[in-house]
């Protein structure tokens, strides 16, 4: 009777052990901030060296590519509230989608003009910091012109690390974006900028 609660309470702990195996490794599953930013910045890359993607007459289906991983990543939501920061509150439910809807689609045109003219350049991942939902990750591109320090700052969504501001060179997109607005708001009106975002997106990026 002895030996059968042995092999009881042995099958009892393998049974722990492989179910807390199991759970530790879904927990770390989810890729860490720099991991998420790595594999966005893979999967652009590989578009870019994709040679069925290289033809001028391919440029709006590499475009469109490059925006299907690039609206993964960034929370629009989030940096159109930053950016509004004290004129968010006194918007629209409607007004408020349009706005974001406007800036991402400026953010993306933007980002997309840049990383198409990276050419041989190297991306170094330097430092990770993690403070419960927020994190900031620190990279920087080596180019032939020298090197420019990239500074990502993230913000966990349902188990998912999203961007919601890239620090170049010491300036912050939301925050130069932040002051641009608040002139123009203060200014003129908010209806201006909202067309002006419009007239902006209604172009195409840049070759």
């Amino acid at each position: 009777m002895r030996t059968t609660h042995i092999y009881t309470y042995r099958w009892v702990l393998l049974l722990a052990a492989f179910v807390l195996l199991d759970f530790n490794q879904l927990a770390t599953a989810a890729p860490s901030p720099t991991q998420a930013i790595k594999q966005t910045t893979d999967a652009l890359l590989a578009v870019l060296e994709d040679p069925t993607f290289s033809p001028i007459e391919k440029t709006k289906d590499r475009r469109e590519r490059l925006q299907e991983i690039v609206v993964r990543r960034f929370d629009y939501g989030e940096m159109a509230h930053r950016t509004l920061a004290k004129h968010w509150k006194a918007r629209s439910a409607e007004e408020k989608k349009e706005f974001t809807e406007l800036l991402s689609m400026l953010l993306m045109n933007s980002y997309i003009t840049i990383i198409e003219s990276r050419t041989n350049e190297q991306v170094n991942y330097l430092d990770e910091t993690i403070k419960k939902d927020f994190a900031r990750v620190k990279t920087e591109i080596v180019a032939k012109s020298g090197t420019v320090p990239v500074e990502y700052r993230m913000r966990k969504k349902k188990q998912e690390w999203k961007i919601y501001d890239v620090i170049i060179e010491n300036v912050s997109l939301v925050g130069n974006f932040r002051k641009q607005f608040d002139r123009i708001i203060r200014s003129e009106s908010f209806a201006t900028l909202t067309e002006r975002l419009k007239e902006k997106t209604a172009l195409p990026p840049s070759p």
